[in-house]
């Protein structure tokens, strides 16, 4: 069926720019979103879910390192450990809190076809990959 969008938010960025958002992931009660960008570093906002009204500011908050483009992202509520998908790759990025974060580690480096869609199970510890061809992939965490 079809579904309609609760609320809708126009989100304000530094200096008017408006930069692709490839993906998403909610800490700490923020909303964090990053940038999509093609092999260099990708610019981090985040926009306080307390605070989030129909026209709402976005601060950046640091660059996460060159990769391939990323394409989704999930968080470790637990422990803040933020995993970054890109087109052919899956990183694991440290001190992302801080304005540059450290280079990553790579979890794999497989070529699966264009990486689109990130998924975690905590109990097999295993990442889900979504294909841009409809394929899922399984592999567990490291």
């Amino acid at each position: 069926g079809h579904v309609s969008a609760e609320s809708y938010f126009e989100i304000i960025y530094p200096n008017g720019r408006k930069p692709n958002i490839e993906a998403s992931f909610i800490y700490g009660g923020w909303l964090f979103l990053i940038e999509k960008t093609n092999y260099r570093p990708a610019e981090l906002f985040a926009v306080s879910l307390s605070s989030i009204r129909a026209r709402s500011l976005a601060k950046s908050v640091g660059f996460l390192p060159a990769g391939s483009p990323i394409s989704d992202a999930f968080v470790e509520q637990s422990t803040g450990r933020l995993f970054v998908l890109g087109w052919y790759d899956l990183r694991e990025i440290f001190n992302w809190q801080r304005s540059i974060a450290q280079p990553p580690r790579y979890v794999f480096e497989d070529f699966l076809g264009q990486q689109e869609a990130l998924g975690f199970d905590p109990k097999t510890l295993s990442f889900f990959v979504g294909t841009e061809d409809g394929s899922i992939f399984q592999m567990r965490a490291r």
